[in-house]
């Protein structure tokens, strides 16, 4: 397999993390505008998208389809460079709490436990490489058919209460945060298993593509920047809802 520095060292195109995430961000933003603005308007009234803007309306989803497998990379990047784990969960929570009644009302959904924002899926992939992190770290556990066990059931763990939360991308999101995280080394792999896992949209590829140009550099950004990337979801759900019910 070839390893994170030997893929580096062939590649010279670059992306720091400031250009990932104001792609993950543009995309996303993209793919919500077919979803809130044109999908959702007919859906409301049991009507499909009509065949004259379909075509437009899918463009805008596939295009979509880049932003969460940027921030699954993110996520295991944050990990490992977080000084508190702890603090960085609280931030999830907060945001995936925040921003619940605002998806709601962009998704139709208020009040149905019907699905729940993505903050909720990148909050319980968190929680499943930390515990990946602390048993490949654990003296205490010395034989290796029990490490490997430790991480299968935490894995499992944490599909399973995605799957049962019906969060965004569900057990399928949980499952792409770990391969990323296991692999990490042999980035190639961890981004090519969760592309399998996604394949179903072919659009995807892209999102998984783009971090292996990732070299390490934060670029740009303090404190500020950092918490507008996570108010940006709520804020651009809310924007958009505005939107539709202003123009009807």
């Amino acid at each position: 397999m070839i390893s994170k520095t030997e893929f580096d060292k062939k590649n010279k195109i670059e992306l720091s993390a400031f250009s990932l995430k104001l792609i993950a961000m543009i995309t996303m933003f993209i793919d919500h505008i077919g979803a809130i603005l044109i999908y959702y308007p007919y859906a409301i009234k049991g009507q499909g998208v009509p065949e004259d803007i379909y075509v437009f309306y899918r463009v805008l989803r596939n295009i979509g389809r880049a932003a969460f497998p940027i921030y699954c990379f993110l996520l295991v990047e944050g990990l490992l460079h977080t000084k508190n784990k702890k603090k960085y969960a609280l931030r999830l929570a907060g945001f995936a709490l925040l921003s619940e009644g605002i998806y709601d009302m962009a998704s139709n959904v208020l009040g149905i436990w019907e699905k729940q924002n993505v903050f909720f899926t990148l909050l319980i992939g968190f929680g499943v490489i930390c515990g990946l992190k602390q048993i490949r770290e654990s003296v205490k556990i010395q034989k290796e058919w029990q490490r490997g066990l430790l991480r299968l059931l935490v894995l499992a763990v944490g599909m399973g209460v995605a799957w049962l939360m019906k969060t965004e991308y569900s057990y399928n999101g949980v499952l792409i945060i770990a391969a990323m995280y296991e692999f990490w080394q042999y980035r190639v792999v961890g981004q090519l298993l969760g592309f399998c896992v996604l394949c179903s949209n072919p659009f995807t590829i892209t999102g998984f593509a783009l971090p292996l140009l990732y070299r390490g550099k934060r670029g740009p950004g303090g404190k500020i920047w950092q918490y507008f990337c996570y108010a940006f979801y709520p804020l651009h759900l809310l924007i958009l809802y505005l939107i539709r019910i202003t123009i009807g």
